[in-house]
């Protein structure tokens, strides 16, 4: 997504094609050029994001004792008390709440989830 971002910033206007002018002039970006690129950028940022947290080694799901919380996009703050029980799948987590709904959690952000989800201590 980085290299799509800076190749779309650093590539020169295209001078051939029906759609030539749209994205890009001579002078700089069009509207829907800018808005484009703007896009681009927000989804570097979520990947860079992402990539420098797996990079240092952290967590991308932790829980402090009274909120389970996920780094990932979206990111979600799940607090403990509101959870019923924990359902433990092999490649996720179904987290019960007391309001009747589910949440799914992506286990395979943790290296051992089962481990991780039995730690959890219900309100």
């Amino acid at each position: 997504m980085v290299a799509a971002t800076v190749g779309f910033y650093l590539l020169p206007a295209s001078p051939y094609g029906r759609m030539s002018q749209v994205l890009r002039t001579d002078e700089g970006f069009t509207i829907f050029g800018g808005v484009v690129f703007s896009i681009f950028c927000a989804g570097s940022l979520i990947a860079l994001f992402s990539a420098v947290r797996a990079w240092l080694g952290w967590p991308a799901i932790s829980y402090d004792g009274k909120v389970l919380k996920e780094y990932v996009v979206p990111f979600r703050r799940i607090p403990i008390s509101d959870v019923e029980r924990i359902e433990v799948r092999s490649a996720d987590a179904l987290l019960h709440l007391k309001s009747g709904s589910k949440r799914t959690v992506n286990a395979r952000l943790v290296q051992n989830h089962e481990t991780f989800f039995n730690c959890l201590i219900l309100d």
